[in-house]
């Protein structure tokens, strides 16, 4: 089981045609599973914001299929288009790792975090937990020297 306790949300812009999204998925359900187990409920949020334009209606049904957290289909336009201008999502799969209090980002390469520390989901979310502290340390030195931190 996972003892460490996280509260963070990771938004997944993805779609389900290839590989790279089909691989992570799984990992990541897993992954979410055993948080929600050990942490409880608050602890974890995904959030599945549809990027595959093949995945409209009844396929992002399909998609979801397996999925066990919320989602944003892609005929959301508006929706997707701030989020993938919020984060700066360039391609597809993408990660973002977010406080789940604050909103600070805690990782925009969470594809990556998976990549290196995926197989083993303590580490993941060690290296996760220790980001997240960074940048709320660096939020908290951005607001002490005057400068709004961002949200």
């Amino acid at each position: 089981m996972l003892p460490i306790v996280l509260d963070v949300d990771v938004v997944d812009f993805s779609g389900h045609w290839g590989s790279p999204s089909t691989g992570l998925t799984p990992k990541l359900i897993d992954i979410y599973n055993d948080v929600k187990e050990v942490a409880g409920e608050d602890s974890i949020e995904i959030i599945y914001v549809a990027s595959d334009r093949k995945c409209y209606e009844k396929r992002f049904e399909t998609c979801l299929g397996y999925m066990p957290w919320k989602a944003i289909p892609m005929k959301n336009k508006s929706i997707t288009r701030h989020l993938s201008h919020r984060f700066g999502i360039r391609g597809i799969p993408t990660l973002v790792v977010l406080d789940g209090e604050s909103g600070i980002v805690v990782s925009s390469k969470g594809k990556l975090d998976f990549s290196t520390h995926g197989s083993d989901p303590q580490k993941l979310l060690q290296h996760w937990k220790e980001m997240r502290e960074k940048a709320i340390k660096a939020a908290e030195e951005k607001d002490e020297d005057g400068e709004v931190s961002e949200m």
